[in-house]
């Protein structure tokens, strides 16, 4: 599960997973790598892994799932967390397609893309007019895909980071 978030000092939060009718709670705040510091942040949490320990046999069928206060009791009156870019995916095998979609009142002139295994690399170099882009004999673990926009009038979008996971 990748994720951006804005966490402030103090704030807590959980992800709640319904397995087989049954809410499991999994700590955000203070999980490996959570920063709560009121700063967008990304984060990576292995959801598989957490809900093995959780579950240690058979099939995690996942009814639902939810971002919420662990207790109520442990935030203060008006306490808020903020998340965006949720994306819940299974590993894929050796091989990663990606495809974006975006907009501009001048046009879209053009992307750059790249991919690696660091989080946060800005894409440079050549620039395509396609909305898509495939890899193939990608080794296991964690990839990252970087995606930027240039419009008509030459300006650059932010670089959107995203994780894709290999096995």
């Amino acid at each position: 599960m990748d994720f951006d978030y804005r966490l402030p000092v103090g704030v807590h939060a959980s992800l709640l997973v319904r397995l087989r009718g049954l809410w499991r709670t999994l700590a955000i705040s203070g999980a490996e790598g959570i920063v709560a510091d009121g700063r967008w942040r990304h984060a990576r949490i292995d959801l598989l892994h957490r809900l093995r320990t959780i579950e240690p046999m058979g099939e995690l069928r996942i009814d639902g799932l939810m971002i919420a206060e662990p207790d109520e009791a442990d935030n203060a009156l008006g306490a808020t967390a903020w998340f965006d870019d949720v994306v819940i995916a299974r590993p894929g095998r050796g091989r990663a397609a990606v495809r974006w979609k975006t907009a501009d009142v001048t046009g879209i002139a053009g992307y750059q893309v790249a991919l690696d295994r660091a989080p946060t690399t800005e894409p440079a170099g050549e620039t395509i007019s396609r909305m898509a882009q495939t890899w193939d004999g990608l080794a296991p673990g964690v990839w990252w895909v970087h995606v930027r926009a240039v419009d008509g009038a030459g300006n650059w979008s932010e670089t959107a980071h995203h994780a894709l996971v290999q096995q």
